[in-house]
């Protein structure tokens, strides 16, 4: 039987090829194109990926090793702000490759977790989310995250294919 953390990784793997498959034969214009100003590129959904699979794996082992200290971060946080700056100019392959190495890390640093020790609870800095387990952040800030950024990803896809046929 599968523990929690290896369903998580094997689902987090189906939806990266997924996203790979999606992202791999598109024009380079398509990658930086945003649908309207303030909603995210497919580089900058991949690069939101890249920074949020570490950040989360870390939150994971913190709420299970100090379950006394608050856990999570704002929308407004600094680092989540950053990797989502400036992505136009980066390779398709660098970021593909930078994700997959990160949740080749995040696999080395949560397979050891038992489910019994996934259960751990703390408080959220987030007010929304207030006291829950480790394996709520296993479940949604990891697998549900990635599945979430895959649809807005072929949201974007969908857009441009109808904007392109639109303009035929």
């Amino acid at each position: 039987m599968m523990t929690r953390v290896q369903d998580a990784c094997r689902q987090i793997d189906t939806i990266l090829s997924e996203i790979e498959t999606k992202v791999q034969p598109l024009p380079r214009a398509w990658l930086s194109w945003r649908p309207v100003a303030d909603v995210w590129s497919i580089l900058d959904i991949l690069s939101h990926i890249e920074e949020f699979v570490p950040y989360w794996s870390g939150q994971i082992l913190s709420i299970i090793h100090h379950p006394n200290q608050e856990w999570g971060r704002t929308h407004a946080d600094p680092d989540r702000l950053e990797a989502v700056t400036d992505t136009d100019s980066r390779a398709l392959s660098d970021v593909l490759a930078s994700i997959r190495n990160r949740v080749e890390s995040m696999r080395n640093r949560l397979l050891p977790l038992s489910d019994q020790m996934l259960e751990t609870t703390a408080r959220s800095r987030n007010p929304r989310w207030e006291t829950k387990p480790a394996s709520f952040i296993l479940d949604h800030l990891l697998v549900q995250h990635v599945a979430n950024h895959s649809a807005q990803i072929q949201r974007n896809i969908d857009q441009l294919i109808s904007q392109t046929r639109e303009n035929r």
